[in-house]
């Protein structure tokens, strides 16, 4: 976001806990949005680990323009009110440049070589993730609904988001919206 939004008190206590939870699991990778509050959290959860780090601006929130800071329920009526083409004025994103954006950025991490990564990103990333792995049609819609809670660990089953993200960059080549061309992604 625009404006600085750290880790509240209860935000690091679940981070400290979901390092607790993770301190036996071997990591070959860390993979953070460009947000504060991901960096900050994994900077709890990996506190005296030796694990590699990327930041992905890929995975990043949607930005929200002059909806930024809003409540969400505002948001959800200024989108319900447009087409998902349309981006928030004051220099949004268009619900589907943002899911052009994931649908490169998980392939993008999919098709690296490590085998054990935690990805700390935001509630909607999460949600996307989770209903192209379930298998739920059509992968690319308006409101991705799979309940996400906040310091929730999940393992995903990789083959079907794999499958699922193939399904999300056929439909949006035919909105046409193909799935971004990017370079090599820095570490």
């Amino acid at each position: 976001p625009d404006r600085p939004c750290p880790l509240t008190a209860r935000g690091r206590e679940q981070a400290a806990e979901l390092g607790r939870r993770l301190a036996d699991v071997p990591l070959d990778l860390c993979v953070t949005t460009e947000f504060e509050r991901t960096q900050a959290t994994a900077d709890i959860i990996l506190e005296g680990r030796q694990v590699p780090r990327m930041v992905d601006a890929l995975l990043n929130d949607p930005p929200l323009g002059e909806l930024e800071g809003r409540s969400l329920d505002e948001h959800s009526k200024w989108m319900a009110d447009r087409g998902w083409t349309e981006a928030p004025p004051g220099g949004g994103e268009s619900q589907l440049d943002a899911l052009r954006r994931y649908v490169t950025g998980w392939s993008r991490l999919l098709a690296r070589p490590e085998n054990r990564v935690l990805a700390v990103a935001h509630a909607f990333t999460i949600s996307f993730v989770r209903t192209l792995e379930s298998g739920d049609e059509p992968a690319v819609r308006r409101r991705y609904e799979h309940e996400v809670r906040l310091a929730e660990l999940a393992e995903v089953d990789v083959g079907a988001l794999r499958d699922g993200l193939r399904r999300a960059a056929i439909e949006l080549t035919g909105l046409g919206y193909a799935p971004l061309e990017t370079g090599p992604q820095s570490g």
